[in-house]
């Protein structure tokens, strides 16, 4: 398996990292925009990839609308590849409160993530509370658990592209894929950034604890 390629046979390969780190990779096309899950030592452990969700029509509809762009700021559905396929599956709702669902390879809820206001909390899927965070206006954010635990900080990058238009757009002909229509296309999460990482205390945690950076890159 290459070094550029999900290496991670499950999701408990998170447990073992103490630094994740979630990276946004823009496509060519909004179709190839995707994330990685690294580790700190850069390692790819997963990587995310658009699908759709429904039948034949809603199948068609979908690709035309991510080639095209004109799916920004609908509902995200995305596989997370490791190194043998899809080991979870994660959908983002535009809505207020912005939820994201973890569900595994067999379709059952093992995560639950809620952003609303400054706050990004963490379920099991079930409702039982597993991680919290308040989302401060400078990170590091510190990670509780249910019973306020620390696990650790939770820290945001560099700023995304900005999706207000140029002069330059304005007074010159520019690559679509340079453009701020482009930018728009690029759903960066709570702090519109291309990275989020965590890193780890001492404490244990479920794996899904783990997805915290990619949970807040998807975030509405």
């Amino acid at each position: 398996m290459g070094r550029d390629e999900p290496n991670a046979a499950g999701l408990d390969a998170l447990g073992a990292a103490r630094l994740i780190v979630a990276a946004f990779h823009p496509g060519s096309t909004p179709a190839g925009h995707h994330w990685t899950i690294e580790t700190g030592e850069g390692e790819i452990l997963f990587a995310t990839r658009r699908v759709h969700q429904g039948g034949l029509l809603k199948r068609t509809a979908f690709k035309a609308a991510t080639l095209t762009g004109m799916d920004s700021g609908n509902d995200i559905h995305c596989e997370l590849l490791g190194r043998d396929g899809a080991v979870a599956r994660l959908s983002s709702a535009n809505a207020k409160p912005a939820v994201v669902t973890v569900t595994d390879a067999n379709g059952l809820a093992i995560g639950r993530s809620v952003h609303e206001g400054d706050r990004l909390a963490l379920d099991d899927g079930s409702g039982r509370a597993i991680a919290d965070v308040v989302l401060h206006e400078d990170g590091a954010w510190i990670v509780r658990d249910g019973a306020g635990a620390d696990l650790g900080e939770l820290l945001a990058g560099d700023p995304g592209p900005s999706t207000a238009m140029s002069v330059f757009e304005m007074l010159t002909n520019y690559a679509p894929n340079m453009s701020s229509d482009f930018a728009r296309t690029m759903h960066l999460g709570v702090r519109r950034v291309m990275r989020y990482a965590l890193g780890r205390s001492d404490a244990s945690a479920p794996p899904v604890v783990g997805l915290l950076p990619l949970l807040a890159g998807l975030s509405y």
